[in-house]
């Protein structure tokens, strides 16, 4: 089904946030709620700004300028470090459990050991936190090269963290494709004119990606097994074994 898509590539992009893990979210809301509660700020929900694919520090300008906390003289880089903070404590307790999409390892074995792909980690997180994250989910191995947001001067939407992996692996965008979760990780991937596979939240409006991804879907599921066929290859085998099924049914139906 995704044979035209995958043609031609050498490498696939990963989003850490977001595309290989849904885990993510939640930890970053309950961090800032645990940097918010000392302040006497626990009225402030942090949900809406916990968003996908933005820095601690984009999320915490946001918070204050939406709750209109400036004269409140709020240091974002204390405010940005206590959060990472509270956020590695929360991934590092042994009884919090986080998990790769469906489909990601069978997805990855695919890519890897039976058509030699390059596979890479792309995140705007923090070393420190994606390390932590990379760690919990037991996913080191599977990359070839893992860059963050410490690797970079400009993070997503800025195609810089892009950019670096290509040169890196020493291929062309035109042969790599991208899983991103995000409105940044898009944007970037679509600067840096890579092919965009959508992992969609089931919450951001798809409108907001303007059309600017090859296939979307709420998981890994769809990609194993479907690489080297054709849409029009997939719904054709649909069909047959549909109209098999069909007869079997019709076959095996008691005589009345």
């Amino acid at each position: 089904m995704y044979k035209k898509i995958f043609e031609g590539k050498k490498a696939v992009f990963f989003e850490l946030e977001g595309a290989v893990t849904k885990d993510t979210g939640g930890v970053k809301t309950q961090a800032f709620r645990k940097t918010l509660e000392p302040l006497h700020l626990e009225y402030i929900d942090p949900d809406p700004y916990c968003k996908n694919g933005y820095t601690f520090e984009e999320i915490w300008k946001s918070l204050i300028s939406a709750n209109r906390l400036e004269n409140r003289k709020l240091n974002i880089k204390e405010l940005t470090e206590k959060t990472q903070v509270a956020y590695l404590e929360i991934i590092n307790n042994p009884d919090f459990k986080m998990e790769p999409l469906d489909g990601f390892w069978e997805l990855c074995y695919e890519l890897k050991e039976e058509k030699n792909y390059k596979l890479g980690l792309l995140t705007n997180l923090p070393q420190e936190i994606e390390e932590a994250v990379v760690k919990k989910l037991d996913i080191g191995n599977v990359f070839d090269i893992i860059l963050c947001k410490n690797d970079v001067k400009k993070v997503k939407p800025s195609p810089e963290i892009y950019k670096k992996a290509l040169k890196k692996l020493k291929i062309k965008a035109s042969e790599a494709l991208a899983f991103e979760s995000s409105i940044p990780g898009v944007q970037a991937a679509e600067k840096a004119k890579i092919g965009i596979l959508l992992i969609w939240d089931e919450k951001t409006r798809k409108s907001f990606f303007e059309d600017k991804y090859l296939a979307f879907s709420r998981d890994f599921t769809p990609y194993p097994g479907s690489l080297d066929e054709t849409e029009e290859e997939y719904l054709a085998k649909s069909i047959r074994e549909a109209v098999e099924d069909k007869k079997k049914n019709q076959n095996n139906a008691p005589l009345i």
